[in-house]
């Protein structure tokens, strides 16, 4: 379910742009959000990780 939620991001991502940003700002534009795409995942694993610690793995409630 992962990949097919994350299969059509690059296309979903660029039509964004496209109608969000002017013609001149539109190659930064994604540029800028696919450069910064993968510093989600280096940042969310670590923080995930860390609450996982400090609510002593209990994020299942019976």
């Amino acid at each position: 379910m992962f990949g097919l939620g994350e299969g059509p991001q690059g296309a979903t991502t660029a039509r964004t742009m496209r109608n969000w940003f002017p013609q001149r700002e539109y190659a930064t534009a994604v540029g800028f959000s696919f450069a910064f795409n993968p510093l989600g995942a280096a940042i969310g694993i670590p923080v995930v990780t860390w609450l996982l610690l400090v609510f002593d793995n209990e994020w299942r409630r019976p």
